[in-house]
């Protein structure tokens, strides 16, 4: 190694140099510090400082201190190291000078942004100095919660700090409403801080502060009393509103909220809660800024009984067991304590809780109980609704014996009552019979459950038999005996009479006892034909002596033997009993009596009694007066001796009276008649005469006198006197019958100066005697005078007239006058008149007159007569007094010159109103009225007008010549009489004219005049209505409405607006109409609809409607109700006891006044409104007067126009009232009155007075109209009108909806969206208010649009037996609208629709005739107009029954110990027939023991391992119910053994329905024939014998397969089988293919369903459909697979009728084909319809035609 050599490099610049270190010291200083470079390169001669990039100083130093800068200010620094060489750089830093307070000024902003909350903004210092930080400083008032956990009032101190911006906004909430708050910003460093000028705001009014909790003053199990003290501060000046929350809730959940408002008060009661149930409470202040909550709060209500208890289900455990289950309620509102059951009402058990099922025991069977439940908390108890559950069957008992009926002597009536408990369903009654002494019983009949009677027939006659009844359910149960006695019958048999004559009048009759009596004999009766029965009640006797008989008569006779149940009757046997003398002699008879003679006269005798009749008439004379001692007296003459039965006795003497007797005499004796009664000849003619004389009494009367007259002078009585009067210059008379005593005769009431011719006429009877005498009457006073007739000419003049007397008896001598007594001569004696003159008006005088002759005077009767009155005068208008809104009190004076006597006073009244349009001619409405004139008068429309004048339809004119009337004109006669009549003119005819509205115009065929109501203008054009001025075809389809067209398809008019009339009624018409919801229970009332079941509808004869409640015992009169026993007059009611109605015509027709009643004792002149009437100077008609609105105004266009109507008289009264209270005016409305002042004659009417009756609350407020949206179901469109009558000027109206305000203003309509739910009914009231009040309308009730209902529940289905269910529902929870419907379906057995009804009374139905055992499904669809909702399906089987029985029908020997034995299939109940609760059992009946059993239904049996030959088989087939029904008994055979063995058996199917068979035997030594049974399905078809081993098989079906089992027998019938064989027959064409149904799908496709042939006849393979139109031939032709059964045709043309046909192939290549059917796809909308053609018609129509689219 080489020794060290140095060298030295030159210097460099420095390297590595680093970046200094920088302090700052201050806030204006830095200490900077530096190390050397890592590589100095040299020499360090000095370091440079640079300061942002100045040097700030050179030297070696390597630290430096930097002073002045700017505080929290950054600098750059760089140190830079030198050797000789240069400078080397090292990197720069930067460093910030310490921060020093901020300085300057600054500004901050605050802005209120709610009543909590306000925002801050600031700027930033002039000098910040530093990294500020703000600080919002706010100060005020604030709201704090006291340890007591109160609200009070404190100061806030509120920073928020932090901020490192300015020029932004922070919002500070948490401030409190209506307070002013200071605030200032802070802004800091790390140096100090700066504090900003205050700054004040004002919080706005807001929500009210230190709202506390309600405090639960009071807790029930249903209501919270909740009570709060007002909040610490409102925030505002107004009024607070209180809200209070309450809320159930499940945990987290809320189950229920509500909300209640209290304005005001500081308490409350929670209405409406859940018993036993935590609810949270809060209270939320509101004023009108805001609202604050307060915390929530708890309270749990008490204990309740539970709200609702389901219903306990019971099922049936057996016939006296019932097991009952529940569940606990839903909501038991508190702690169950125990549970009760009740048991049809009464308690049965009591549980405790959580126990949920009872078993009631000890039940009677059969019966069905209902259970309720209640179950019970602390508070009570909640019973649920009854369930029912019915006990099993069981044999009956308390089977009654039988009532029994004798019906006669062979029939007994049995008839059967239900036993007392029948522990089931009663199947059969058994009747059986036991006949007396006997112990034999006899079964007589089985009757249906549903037959209770049977009439056993064929009995013996008095004979007791004994009944008894045998009733079965599940087993038989029999009764009592009972005993009956059958009714006596008729003897069989009675032999003939035995009968011995034993004088004239008797025969001995003898019998002998009936053989065979059939009960006690009661009556015998021996029969006397043609003549009389002998009853002989002693039925101990056997003979009878018959007496008083008739003498020489033949008599046959019977014997009749009586039972109470009938009689017989012997053959007959006659005898003839004795002869007698006559008897039943007649009386003698007397006629053609003569002075000398008398014809007698007998009838033949009543009984010959033998034969030889003779007869001998004899005479005696009793007295002979015109021979004074005659000698023959009392002696008897033979007159007459034969057979005659006259005799004419001509040796009678005049004037005698005799007597006569008969006798009468035969072979066996003689008989007298006796005396007859006196009889008298004729008397002769008289020998003397009248001495007849005449005494004059006076000018009136005359005495006739005679003497008597002896018998002698008559020759014979006197029978009677008559005289006979007569004047004698007259030819005239009359006659007095004058009794035979008198000798005198007053004649009275005769003729002064008269002179009479008097004859007195005597007669005896045959001869008259008379005598004549003439006198004369003296003179008297003047006799018939009448009385004057008097005529008041005027006021003071009369006229004056009289007539003579009827008789004046002489000559008068004077007639006087007499004038209230005061007579004047008239100077005349004959008839005449005279006028007084200067008389005093309306003065009464009394008149007579006074007639002398010579001898007297005679005065006539007086007449009063009044002079006439004139008019009244000086007639003030009336004062008037408005008192309130409808009473005016008009009061007047009595008039200043009356002019007569004052009878009456009317006050009239007339109405105005402001006019309507067109009211100054057209007529509001037309009633009538009367008139009353005097009789000599013409009534003319409604005025009274002379007789002379011409009255043309009410109008009265002077008579011209030459003219006509003209309607109401009075116009020139045409010249034609065809000229017609028009307005007011004659028009000369003219085709196709008419007189329209008054206007002779052109009318064509088919066209119609109109008139427009508003111009008056006619209009003629197309159609046969008007619509107003509008003329159309009624029958277009057009609605005419308010006069406007419009569509009327399903439209109508009612109230002037159209509405739609499906589902809608208008109540009223088509002006003043109102519409309203259909509704079954209710009917029009005028324009109100109303229950019909609590109203009546009244109605006046004005065609007004209001109703009223309806009330027993009243009924409508006019518009109000009056009591049944009172009448109507007009409207008005009253007693017609003591009333009776004026307000009537004279003859028949209307009412036409204002009711008015007077007292019954006015019934004569109770008519026309007047209780006065006087028929015989008056007369009274009706005429028809509109009721008419009359223009005050002449200003036809000024609006304020008034109008009135004509007067009514209101007050008709006496002339002592001068006062008239009007108390049933309208309100606001004006009214003149005027009096009229009546006397007798004349009337005056006043000036008019005029007052406005005050404002009223409005009348006639009609309930608003409603509608609903069917697309949206919750809004209701109101509208409503002004009322009729506002009785004011109105200020609002106000709408309120369940009594809460909707709207006010002053529209007419209203769009209610507020919290409306679908379907939900509403009640909505207008309120109209006027100055006078408010009225409101009647409710109406509103629903919105309805739809499908919701929540329709299941049916409930109970078994009633085993072919009945009993199914129930509910409605549903929500119907969403009126129910049309309820549908009841079962779909599992295919029964469909079983019940369809709206019936919503009906809630169940019993389903019968159904079949046992069989699953039946049900489902519930209920229906609105809008659509139907169907309920979940629910199920039940009904319970199984009895099997059918079973016949046991043949069996077929297989070998010596074994057979197959065959019976009809059973009909098993249900739908399964499967091992499931069937069992077949087959018992050998002689050992009681069991071959065969089978837990399946079958048809067969192979029985094996016999060891017998002889078996007795019976079959019992056992269902699930334990039913078992039994077979017939069978005998069976079996062989010792068999003939031969079969073998070879071949059978082979020759045709569809025909096969051959042949086989071998294995030995045909004891074969004698065969037997083929052929077997289908388990069933023995049938048997064939044959000799040979060869057979064939015929009438079998296609496509089937069979077996047979061949039968070898010997020649004793002894046979065995050989094994079954099967075979199919061939294939064959299908049968029973029913045709398809074709029904549209859409408008381009069809769907065709068919079902599969009954009989395919061989395995299906295919389908095929074709179609066709019009019959042709298929045009189309598609396959489907042997499995489908429909299919879809498409791209068919729109609603266009089809033809379908399908044909059916099988296997065998045999096909079917079925009918041709028809469908039609659906509709679409019609196309190419062209544009209509329109001509015009007229002024206001236009014909419109159009034609079919091509494409329809």
């Amino acid at each position: 190694t080489s020794p060290t050599s140095t060298v030295e490099t030159l210097e460099g610049v420095p390297e590595g140099l680093s970046a200094p270190d920088v302090t700052a010291t201050s806030d204006t200083s830095f200490s900077i510090t530096w190390v050397e470079p890592t590589e100095t390169n040299g020499d360090i001669i000095a370091y440079l400082l640079l300061v942002d990039d100045e040097i700030y100083q050179n030297s070696t130093e390597t630290e430096a201190t930097v002073t002045d800068c700017t505080p929290y200010t950054v600098y750059t620094f760089r140190v830079e190291a030198c050797t000789s060489s240069g400078c080397g750089i090292g990197p720069e830093v930067t460093a910030t000078t310490l921060e020093a307070a901020p300085d300057g000024d600054f500004t901050v902003y605050t802005t209120a942004i709610n009543y909590t909350a306000i925002t801050v903004s600031w700027t930033e210092p002039t000098d910040p100095n530093g990294v500020l930080t703000y600080t919002v400083n706010v100060t005020g008032l604030a709201v704090i919660t006291t340890d007591s956990g109160e609200f009070d009032v404190s100061e806030l101190v509120l920073v928020l700090g932090g901020y490192s911006f300015y020029d932004s906004e922070v919002t500070v909430d948490g401030l409190f409403a209506d307070s002013v708050y200071t605030v200032t910003v802070t802004a800091a460093n790390t140096a100090g801080s700066l504090v900003s000028d205050p700054v004040d705001v004002t919080m706005p009014y807001g929500a009210p502060d230190g709202v506390m909790s309600p405090v639960v003053t009071g807790v029930e199990a249903t209501y919270l009393n909740i009570s709060w003290s007002e909040p610490l501060r409102n925030n505002t000046d107004g009024s607070l509103i209180y809200q209070l929350t309450i809320q159930e809730t499940d945990g987290d959940d809320v189950v229920s909220s509500m909300t209640e408002y209290v304005n005001g008060e500081l308490l409350s009661t929670l209405y409406d809660l859940n018993p036993y149930t935590t609810h949270d409470i809060q209270l939320t202040v509101i004023n009108d800024y805001g609202e604050t909550a307060s915390d929530w709060i708890s309270s749990v209500t008490l204990e309740d009984s539970p709200a609702y208890v389901d219903a306990p289900t019971a099922e049936t455990v057996n016939s006296t067991c019932i097991s009952i289950s529940w569940s606990a309620p839903s909501q038991p509102n508190g702690v169950i304590t125990y549970s009760v059951i009740y048991r049809d009402g009464a308690a049965v058990t009591s549980v405790a809780d959580q126990i949920y099922n009872f078993v009631d025991s000890g039940l009677l069977a059969y019966t069905e109980y209902s259970y309720m439940l209640s179950m019970c908390t602390a508070a009570g108890c909640t019973n649920s609704s009854e369930t029912t559950a019915t006990t099993m069957e069981d044999t009956p008992t308390g089977v009654d014996s039988p009532t029994l009926t004798v019906l006669s002597s062979s029939q007994i009536e049995i008839t059967v009552s239900e036993p007392t408990y029948p522990n089931g369903v009663i199947i059969y009654y058994i009747i059986e019979r036991m006949v007396e002494d006997s112990s034999s019983v006899s079964r007589i009949s089985v009757l249906d459950s549903d037959d209770m009677s049977d009439i056993d027939e064929n009995l013996t006659p008095d004979t007791t038999y004994s009944y008894r009844i045998i009733a079965a359910t599940i087993g038989e149960s029999s009764g009592p005996w009972a005993n009956a006695t059958t009714f006596d019958a008729a003897p069989s048999s009675m032999d003939p009479l035995s009968l011995t004559v034993i004088s004239s009048s008797s025969i001995l009759a003898s019998w002998s006892e009936p053989s065979e009596p059939n009960g006690d004999i009661i009556l015998y009766t021996i029969v006397l034909e043609d003549y009389y029965d002998i009853n002989i009640t002693d039925t101990s006797l056997t003979e009878y002596n018959v007496t008083d008989l008739i003498p020489y008569t033949e008599y046959t006779m019977s014997i009749k033997a009586c039972t109470s149940g009938g009689c017989t009757v012997s053959s007959t046997v006659s005898a003839m009993t004795e002869g007698d003398a006559p008897s039943g002699i007649s009386d003698l008879q007397f006629s053609d009596i003569t002075q000398t003679s008398i014809r007698v006269s007998w009838s033949d005798v009543e009984y010959e009694n033998g034969d030889n009749i003779w007869y001998n008439l004899s005479k005696k004379k009793v007295s002979q007066p015109l021979e004074s001692d005659p000698s023959d007296i009392d002696v008897w003459e033979l007159m007459y001796d034969g057979t005659d039965t006259t005799y004419n006795d001509v040796n009678c003497t005049v004037f005698t009276t005799y007597v006569y007797m008969l006798n009468v005499s035969n072979d066996y004796g003689t008989a007298s008649s006796g005396e007859s009664d006196e009889i008298s000849t004729s008397a002769g003619e008289p020998t003397a005469v009248i001495i007849l004389a005449a005494d004059v009494i006076d000018y009136q009367s005359i005495n006739i006198t005679w003497q008597s007259l002896s018998v002698e002078d008559l020759q014979g009585s006197l029978e009677s006197y008559e005289l006979i009067i007569q004047q004698s210059d007259s030819d005239s008379s009359s006659s007095l019958s004058i009794s035979v005593d008198d000798t005198s005769s007053l004649v009275s009431d005769l003729d002064p100066d008269t002179c009479y011719n008097f004859t007195l006429i005597a007669s005896n009877g045959v001869y008259d005697l008379s005598s004549n005498v003439t006198a004369c009457t003296t003179t008297g006073a003047p006799e018939g005078v009448s009385s004057p007739d008097v005529t008041v000419l005027g006021a003071t003049s009369m006229s004056i007239s009289w007539s003579l007397p009827e008789q004046t008896n002489g000559d008068l001598t004077s007639i006087t006058l007499y004038v209230d007594g005061t007579g004047s001569a008239t100077g005349v004696t004959t008839a005449g008149d005279t006028i007084l003159t200067d008389l005093e008006s309306f003065v009464a005088y009394e008149i007579a007159v006074e007639y002398c002759n010579e001898y007297d005077c005679t005065m006539s009767d007086t007449v009063t007569q009044a002079t006439n009155e004139t008019y009244p005068d000086d007639v003030s208008a009336p004062d008037l007094y408005v008192t309130s809104s409808d009473t005016i009190q008009v009061t007047w004076d009595e008039p200043g010159s009356p002019n007569g006597e004052l009878v009456s006073y009317k006050i009239a009244r007339t109405e105005i109103y402001p006019c309507i349009a067109g009211s100054s001619s057209d007529s509001v409405s037309t009633t009538c009225a009367y008139i009353i004139c005097d009789i000599d008068e013409m009534i003319c429309g409604s005025e009274c007008v002379s007789a002379d004048m011409v009255c043309c339809d009410g109008e009265a004119y002077t008579p011209i010549d030459d003219y006509t009337c003209c309607n109401t004109y009075y116009v020139e006669t045409p010249d034609d009489d065809s000229y017609i009549c028009c307005g007011s003119e004659y028009y000369e005819p003219v085709d196709s004219y008419q007189c329209c509205y008054d206007e002779y115009v052109e009318v064509e065929d088919g066209y119609i005049c109109c008139q427009d109501p508003t111009s008056g203008d006619v209009n003629v054009g197309y159609g046969d209505t008007c619509c107003d001025a509008m003329p159309y075809v009624n029958t277009s389809g057009q609605l005419c409405c308010n006069g406007e067209l419009s569509d009327g398809y399903d439209k109508a008019c009612c109230g002037q607006l159209v509405y739609n009339s499906d589902g809608y009624i208008c109540c009223g018409d088509e002006t003043t109409g109102e519409q309203y919801y259909t509704d079954n229970s209710k009917t029009c009332c005028g324009t109100d609809y109303v229950d019909s079941d609590d109203t009546v509808c009244c109605s006046d004869s004005a065609g007004n409607s209001q109703y009223q409640v309806s009330t027993d015992n009243m009924e409508c009169c006019g518009l109000d109700l009056i009591s049944t026993s009172w009448s109507c007059c007009n409207g008005i009611g009253y007693d017609p006891s003591t009333d009776v109605c004026a307000d009537r015509p004279i003859d028949t027709g209307t009412s036409c006044g204002n009711g008015t009643t007077c007292s019954g004792t006015d019934d004569d002149n109770a008519y026309c409104d007047s209780c006065t009437f006087d028929s015989s100077t008056q007369q009274c008609a009706t005429y028809s007067t509109d009721y008419m609105w009359i223009v005050v105004s002449d200003d036809d266009d000024d609006e304020d126009a008034m109008c009135e109507n004509s007067a009514v008289v209101v007050y008709e009264g006496l002339p002592d009232e001068l006062v008239y209270i009007d108390d049933d005016l309208e309100p606001y409305t004006t009214y003149t009155y005027t009096v009229s002042v009546s006397n007798n004659d004349y009337t005056t009417t006043s000036d008019s007075s005029e007052a406005t009756t005050e404002e009223a609350a409005p009348d006639s407020v009609d309930p608003p109209a409603w509608a609903s949206d069917t697309s949206n179901l919750e809004v209701l469109y109101l509208s409503w009108n002004p009322p009729d009558k506002p009785n004011g000027e109105i200020l609002y109206y106000m709408l309120l909806r369940d009594d809460v305000e909707q709207y006010q203003g002053m529209d007419l309509q209203y769009e209610d969206t507020d919290d409306l739910e679908p379907y939900v009914e509403y009640d909505y009231v207008v309120r109209v208010c006027t100055n006078g009040g408010c009225t409101d309308s009647d409710s109406i009730t509103a629903a919105t649009a309805q739809s499908a209902p919701d929540g329709v529940s299941k049916p409930s289905v109970k078994k009633i037996n085993s072919t009945a269910l009993l199914i129930t529902w509910s409605d549903p929870s929500d119907p969403n609208g009126i129910i049309t419907d309820y549908i009841i379906e079962e779909t599992n057995q295919g029964l469909g629709v079983v019940y369809s009804s709206d019936d919503s009374d009906v809630m169940e139905l019993t389903l019968t005739d159904l079949t046992p055992n069989t699953k039946y499904t049900f489902t519930l669809t209920v229906c609105t107009s809008v659509g139907c909702t169907e309920s979940s399906s629910t199920s039940k089987t009904t319970d199984d029954s009895y099997p059918d029985e079973l016949t046991i029908t043949s069996y077929i020997i297989l070998s010596e110990n074994s057979l197959r034995l065959f019976w009809d299939e059973p009909v098993l109940n249900g739908d399964e027939k499967s091992v499931f609760g069937n069992t077949m059992v087959l018992r050998r009946i002689d050992t009681d023991t069991i071959v065969w059993d089978s837990a399946e239904v079958v048809t067969y049996a192979n029985l094996t391992d016999l060891t017998e030959s002889q078996y007795q088989l019976q079959m019992e087939l056992e269902n699930s119910m334990f039913l078992s029904s039994f077979s017939n008994v069978y005998n069976v055979t079996l062989p010792t053994e068999c003939p031969a063995n079969i073998t070879n058996i071949v059978i082979s199917p020759v045709t569809e329905d025909g096969a051959v068979l042949s086989w071998e035997v294995s030995s045909s030594d004891n074969v004698d024939y065969y037997i083929i049974n052929v077997i289908s399905d388990g069933e023995l078809l049938s048997t064939t014998t044959v000799q040979s081993s060869l057979g064939a098989l015929t009438d079998l079906s296609p496509y089937t397969t069979y077996s047979v089992i061949l039968s070898v027998c010997d020649s004793s019938g002894d046979c065995c089988a050989g094994d079954e064989e099967s075979f199919t027959t061939s294939q064959y064409t299908p049968a029973g293919f029913s045709d398809p149904v074709a029904v549209g799908y859409t408008k381009s496709s069809m769907t065709v369903t068919w079902e599969p042939p009954t009989y395919p006849n061989g395995e299906i393979t295919k389908y095929v459909a074709c179609r066709r139109k019009n019959s042709q031939s298929a045009e189309y032709c598609f396959t489907e697979s042997d499995d489908s059964t429909e299919f879809t045709d498409v791209d068919l043309d729109t609603y266009t009728t089809y033809q379908y046909q399908v044909i059916v192939y099988n296997d065998g290549d045999f096909s079917l084909e079925s009918g041709w059917v028809e469908g039609t796809t659906l509709e679409d909308d019609p196309e190419d319809l062209a544009a209509p053609a329109v001509v015009v018609a007229g002024p206001y129509s236009v014909f419109i035609l159009w034609t079919e689219p091509s494409t329809p």
